[in-house]
């Protein structure tokens, strides 16, 4: 290709191909001066080229230093989840918890070699740059994702209401079942069969007035968890209360510190 172009050219300048081998410097210096200096340019184009085609995004690489993503859950006119939930470079994930979780505030874990090797792969796969928003939803209570990711001096948002794309779920899915393994998110289709809830009190609460309070439940203590602080499980009639309402209702109450779902 390199000598193609310079051959073309030379024929530019009225020079014959075979006419290189035998020019004397002083007798085409002008006439060569044009084509030569434009072959150099084609060939540091053309090395520089070379270099780019091999290149990776930062993204698509995980190359850079210091990358973080996260995505959060908004509100709704119920009671969805309302929480953080990310991950960074050196495999810290970090919850936060606002509302209708069973734990709120900041807590943190570590992934395991596997489990960030798996979240990687499947960072790699999702190419963040290449993904859009969307907030087309006539569902006036969808509660809306916010997507972050960062990876040095690179920040990209993404918000969705519906219609995230399917290596966005794969990415926040992930995330999430972490979560429920660690129960700082409920595990709904567990919830959904659960026959009995564990609860932590806030201090100066006792069983009794726990049950008392909520006497149209009918709660029962039937196991008592020592420890600190100490648990209990209790049972209730699913007729008169489904097990993820009363989840809500406990975690709202002035009583319950905790409440999880268990099988």
């Amino acid at each position: 290709l390199l000598a193609y172009i310079y051959f073309k050219l030379a024929e530019s300048q009225g020079l014959r191909p075979n006419a290189f081998a035998s020019f004397t410097p002083n007798k085409h210096k002008s006439s060569m001066k044009s084509p030569f200096c434009l072959l150099i340019l084609s060939l540091s184009l053309f090395i520089s080229c070379s270099g780019c085609k091999n290149s990776k995004s930062t993204t698509e690489g995980i190359t850079a230093k210091g990358w973080k993503y996260s995505y959060s859950k908004g509100a709704c006119f119920g009671r969805c989840p309302v929480y953080t939930l990310g991950v960074d470079e050196e495999g810290i994930i970090t919850f936060d918890g606002l509302r209708f979780v069973p734990k709120t505030g900041v807590l943190t874990a570590k992934l395991n070699k596997k489990e960030k090797k798996e979240f990687v792969q499947l960072l790699r796969k999702a190419n963040i740059d290449s993904q859009k928003s969307n907030l087309d939803s006539m569902l006036m209570d969808a509660p809306r994702t916010t997507v972050k990711y960062s990876d040095g001096p690179k920040a990209i948002k993404l918000e969705f209401n519906r219609g995230a794309s399917d290596e966005i779920k794969a990415l926040n899915d992930f995330l999430m079942n972490i979560a429920m393994q660690r129960n700082w998110l409920d595990d709904y289709k567990m919830v959904e069969v659960a026959k009995q809830l564990q609860v932590t009190l806030k201090p100066g609460i006792t069983p009794e007035m726990l049950a008392q309070k909520f006497t149209m439940f009918k709660i029962q203590v039937v196991e008592t968890i020592k420890g600190e602080p100490t648990q209990y499980r209790i049972t209730w009639d699913p007729e008169r209360i489904p097990a993820m309402e009363l989840l809500n209702v406990l975690r709202l109450s002035d009583e319950v510190d905790t409440a999880i779902g268990v099988k």
